[in-house]
């Protein structure tokens, strides 16, 4: 740790170099903060491999998964750094490695961040067995999450209104970042579009499912 330095600390059971929407957000995000913080990172020992050469600090924790599912990795012991930390970011509370530990950190005196993703969505979700325990899974994993979290963050105005009417707690809202090498880079003229009129948009690439959170109508 860098003296003079605050320490902000991420929480979740798989990082870089697996590949997946929080594991990308969460690597650009310590990234970003290491210019200011001192950052780690504690996730589980499931990984497959390391991240090198980084101004952020890793640290693996041995780990049990059940059934093979990664929401479902249960940490086997607690690290240090998460009583040494200002601030501590936990992220989805469908991750049960992010609520053991916010659990096991009741007593550390950093603020408690904790991002809540696609709330209420397992009910939904593509897996029969999922959906069968989801009620009860839920109910524990939200009940640990709203008690011991200091602050609330969610990524659209979904889960934020579902935890004002049916949790009577608020969140800010904060979306998911977009490099700003998409902002700076020119425009190719080749791939311009007739149909457009010369017009911005956007394009989106991913998996529409309720389970993202997303809004349908």
């Amino acid at each position: 740790m860098e003296k003079g330095k605050e320490v902000v600390t991420h929480v979740i059971h798989t990082f870089y170099p697996v590949i997946g929407g929080i594991e990308k957000v969460i690597y650009e995000t310590a990234k970003r903060q290491s210019k200011k913080y001192s950052v780690y990172v504690v996730t589980s020992d499931k990984n497959k491999g390391k991240v090198e050469n980084e101004e952020f600090i890793v640290r693996e924790l041995k780990s049990i998964r059940l059934f093979n599912m990664p929401d479902l990795t249960l940490p086997l012991g607690y690290d240090e750094v998460l009583d040494q930390s200002d601030i501590l970011h936990f992220h989805s509370q469908n991750s049960l490695f992010s609520v053991s530990l916010l659990r096991k950190a009741v007593k550390s005196k950093a603020k408690k961040v904790f991002t809540l993703m696609s709330v209420d969505s397992l009910k939904d979700h593509p897996n029969l067995l999922i959906r069968l325990f989801s009620p009860l899974y839920s109910k524990y994993t939200m009940d640990v999450v709203l008690s011991l979290s200091d602050v609330l963050i969610v990524k659209n105005e979904r889960d934020r209104k579902i935890l004002r009417e049916n949790y009577y707690k608020d969140a800010f809202l904060v979306p998911d970042g977009i490099d700003d090498i998409y902002f700076t880079q020119p425009k190719d003229e080749k791939f311009k579009d007739e149909k457009m009129n010369g017009e911005d948009y956007v394009l989106y690439v991913g998996r529409l499912h309720k389970l993202k959170g997303r809004c349908f109508n």
